[in-house]
């Protein structure tokens, strides 16, 4: 499977990054070796308002666009997908209308490619979101809470940000709980872009990429400074009084 994908970058785009008016910016198709497809269909990725790395991929042929079938899709093809929407080539799950997670090496055929999924055919595809704490040197456990986004990490606008938000952060980071939204430390993050805001967990999700959220460049952070957080190792004890 080819997928091939355009971004305007050089120069940045004007009117705060919002998408140009045009064709669609990614095409995919087939090649293999003992059926080729030269044709290339523009695909593009559906998502939930506010779930920007959960959507559905969608294929245009024939003036529709259809669901695009993933139901045979290996790693690799679900990891471009990822890779396309900037989210590196990490993959939590695609999720199944009959409840199964699917993982072949089966052939694509081109007519595959275009074909309306049927009931049961996996729909949605679901990338994953590095998270990392910087800014603070010779600790691991608080900081500016980073993102990979795009190829580089960024910093999320803090607003809307709060205990719950670090709560799935440290979880998935590996730390045994949440301890402060705020590390009250300079974390000097003036030279590093947003590329998130609006996150809004429950607290309790696994993964940040769970969460509700926008993501995206050329976002701006009312006082320039990232959301923090501050997490408790596992080496630590907590005594409540």
């Amino acid at each position: 499977m080819q997928m091939r994908t355009r971004r305007c970058v050089n120069p940045e785009p004007r009117y705060g990054g919002k998408p140009c008016a045009g064709p669609n910016a990614t095409a995919m198709r087939e090649c293999g070796e003992r059926s080729r497809c030269r044709q290339e269909f523009p695909v593009r990725f559906l998502t939930i308002e506010g779930f920007p790395s959960n959507g559905s991929m969608e294929i245009f042929n024939h003036g529709t666009w259809k669901y695009l079938c993933v139901a045979y899709w290996n790693d690799v093809e679900r990891n471009s997908v990822c890779q396309a929407q900037g989210y590196n080539e990490s993959i939590l799950e695609v999720h199944s209308k009959s409840g199964t997670n699917s993982s072949g090496n089966t052939t694509h055929s081109c007519e595959n490619l275009t074909k309306n999924c049927e009931e049961k055919i996996n729909t949605e595809i679901k990338c994953s979101v590095p998270v990392r704490l910087a800014g603070v040197n010779g600790i691991n456990y608080a900081g500016r809470v980073e993102v990979f986004y795009q190829g580089e990490w960024g910093k999320i606008c803090r607003n809307e940000w709060d205990i719950n938000d670090v709560k799935v952060v440290c979880r998935q980071l590996g730390f045994q709980s949440a301890l402060a939204e705020f590390i009250g430390m300079d974390t000097k993050d003036e030279t590093i872009s947003a590329v998130m805001s609006d996150v809004e967990c429950t607290g309790q999700e696994s993964v940040l990429a769970s969460c509700k959220r926008l993501d995206g460049k050329h976002l701006k952070c009312a006082d320039n400074i990232g959301a923090q957080a501050l997490c408790v190792p596992s080496k630590w004890k907590l005594n409540h009084v």
